[in-house]
């Protein structure tokens, strides 16, 4: 990968179109996976609705990832408190 350009963020930057059948399919597994693990906490927390479903995934992946991205797409490491600062503001959404 170019020096010049910061590091991918998204499947399709990492060059999906060209993966093996086999490569594409385990990280579809992979996606169902979260996607299976979310929802089950989001029962365990009683999200009935759309809008609590979508507070979980907010809280336990879109946040996160948010957080990882900004610091690798300026070529920046993640800071120390970033873990902290995930837990707790998923902790507040979930609250």
């Amino acid at each position: 990968m170019p020096q010049d350009r910061p590091p991918p963020a998204h499947r399709e930057e990492f060059g999906r179109g060209a993966w093996a059948d086999d490569h594409v399919r385990r990280a579809d597994r992979g996606t169902d996976r979260v996607r299976a693990a979310v929802a089950a906490v989001a029962a365990a927390l009683g999200a009935d609705s759309p809008c609590d479903a979508e507070r979980v995934r907010l809280a336990l992946v879109d946040l996160p990832l948010s957080l990882v991205r900004r610091h690798l797409r300026a070529g920046e490491p993640l800071p120390d408190h970033a873990e902290d600062l995930a837990a707790r503001c998923a902790e507040a959404l979930l609250s």
